[in-house]
């Protein structure tokens, strides 16, 4: 009887690894990655400044918009961003964005990612794309971004996306920069 028990067992299990797998293979059939390389322009604004939550620190929490006019995303981000000066590294921030764009491979829809960075250094003027005028002083931001799970509507219901981007924000409140990154969607 134990004997039997223990076959029933692997036999039930095998079934499991199988049914998993077959699940698996057939979502990764319905989806596909893409690379993504865009350009962007943006306008921020300094919502309000924190500097009694902790002990000399001071937040700063800013609101924005950031277009796609070129490459492969067309559309626009809604951006809250907030970070603070951390003198080794310079300002530090988490941006938490919902994207509503159109994709080159992927199709249209909305999501969501958190990205982290730093703006820390003049701007390396002629490292981006689209040009950047130099009359207009800036600071680089770097930063790394992921999208977050659960979040995608129309071509990016359960996909995912991760990449990174460069750019330049100047004095006037205007961003300009380029993102790279992968994304993953609904096949078409």
């Amino acid at each position: 009887m134990t004997k039997l028990k223990t076959r029933i067992s692997l036999a039930v299990c095998a079934l499991a690894l199988c049914l998993t797998a077959t699940m698996a293979q057939a979502a990764s059939a319905h989806t596909k990655t893409v690379p993504v390389d865009t350009t962007f322009v943006g306008q921020s604004k300094l919502d309000r400044v924190d500097c009694t939550t902790h002990i000399g620190v001071c937040e700063l929490y800013f609101s924005g918009v950031a277009n796609y006019p070129g490459g492969d995303v067309r559309g626009a981000d809604t951006i809250a961003l907030h970070g603070h000066l951390v003198p080794t590294r310079g300002f530090v921030f988490i941006s938490h964005t919902k994207s509503s764009t159109s994709i080159r491979g992927c199709g249209t829809g909305t999501f969501r990612y958190v990205a982290y960075g730093t703006i820390d250094q003049l701007a390396p003027f002629g490292a981006l794309s689209p040009p950047i005028n130099p009359l207009k002083a800036g600071l680089g931001v770097r930063e790394n971004f992921h999208s977050v799970p659960g979040s995608g509507t129309g071509a990016f219901a359960g996909g995912s996306s991760r990449g990174h981007a460069t750019a330049v924000t100047h004095l006037d409140n205007t961003l300009a920069g380029r993102a790279v990154g992968r994304v993953t969607c609904k096949a078409r």
